[in-house]
């Protein structure tokens, strides 16, 4: 999804979280507006992430569960991670849950972790226009400025 600068104009001056950027818009601080727009968490709203680095994934793996598999899920997971070491793994993608959820049961902490791993607090910019969205300086002052 591409970044609808309108849209950053009406939340910065007319939204439900105006009130977090008032100063900021008064005092023109661009500087300032981004970083709150791309601040993680700030108001609370979440995002379901479609794709996980192949590194955040392996620190959700409990040792114990990971010594339980058995060969051919070892084989699976370690293809599923390696495949994604470059560019990350869709977990979103309906194929690759398929294959994680064949590799972790229900009953394990590692899928548990994957499966909230699956949704983070997002960033303003992230909630307007999508996941791993930054707004940026000059996209605030083109859009207080248009």
């Amino acid at each position: 999804m591409s970044l609808d600068l309108s849209a950053v104009k009406i939340e910065l001056l007319t939204g439900s979280y105006a009130s977090l950027y008032s100063a900021n818009v008064l005092l023109a601080d661009y500087n300032g507006l981004a970083q709150t727009m791309n601040t993680p968490g700030l108001t609370g709203s979440s995002i379901v992430i479609g794709t996980a680095t192949a590194y955040g994934l392996t620190q959700l793996v409990v040792a114990a569960e990971y010594l339980q598999l058995t060969l051919p899920q070892r084989d699976l997971w370690n293809m599923i991670i390696t495949t994604g070491a470059a560019v990350g793994v869709a977990i979103s993608n309906t194929v690759v849950r398929q294959q994680i959820g064949a590799v972790w049961s229900a009953s394990t902490t590692t899928r548990a972790n994957i499966i909230a791993a699956e949704t983070r607090f997002s960033s303003r910019g992230e909630t307007l226009a999508g996941e791993g969205v930054v707004i940026r300086v000059n996209d605030i002052y083109v859009a207080l400025t248009q």
